[in-house]
């Protein structure tokens, strides 16, 4: 991480005056998440979006991180009830890379729908178990999987993270592979209560 990390963090520092690890879009991405009830937010209007007219990437950093927090402070509800609704749009379906892919393809728009339907059902076949091995973990808390405890800790964040972020399903990817652990928990726990109940 470091060798690949370091290059990018020097151009910052040489480019922007300032020493910027990887990204300036965290204020901007907070600014427009803690707006977000759902689905993509972002206004045109300068009374309501500071971050229009400003071009400095550090700054507008700065700012949106400002008036962010600003925004949760005095508008503590409806930040909680929007932090929810993310959640559930992070793990709802499996449609955003389907649109993004395919929708400029005017020879694939009709398949546009049927496939979210078919990527969405592939989606809860996998998760449906993966949620079945969480709570066999969790119920459970069998000691020789102490080393399962980091993976759904990292699984609990990310999805924290999300409460103040944006969330689009195909910001989930990345945590797939981790469900897929529990998933085959969940199979394994599945296959062994079917087998007690032939076995009665």
């Amino acid at each position: 991480m470091l060798i690949s990390v370091l290059p990018v963090t020097i151009r910052n520092r040489i480019t922007m005056h300032h020493w910027v690890l990887v990204s300036t879009n965290g204020g901007t991405n907070l600014f427009q998440g803690i707006h977000t009830n759902g689905g993509y937010w972002w206004s045109y209007n300068p009374y309501v979006n500071p971050l229009l007219n400003i071009h400095n990437e550090v700054h507008k950093n700065a700012v949106g991180e400002h008036v962010a927090i600003h925004y949760i402070e005095h508008h503590l509800g409806r930040t909680i009830i929007n932090g929810f609704i993310k959640i559930w749009d992070l793990y709802k379906d499996d449609l955003n890379a389907n649109w993004y892919t395919f929708r400029a393809s005017p020879h694939v728009a009709n398949w546009l729908h049927p496939m979210d339907a078919v990527l969405t059902i592939g989606y809860f076949l996998f998760m449906v178990p993966a949620s079945i091995g969480l709570i066999y973990f969790w119920a459970r808390r069998i000691t020789g999987w102490r080393q399962a405890w980091l993976l759904f800790a990292f699984l609990f964040y990310n999805t924290c993270f999300f409460f103040f972020f944006p969330a689009w399903d195909r910001f989930r990817y990345p945590l797939m592979p981790l469900f897929a652990v529990f998933a085959g928990v969940g199979l394994v726990s599945i296959w062994k209560e079917m087998q007690t109940t032939q076995a009665q």
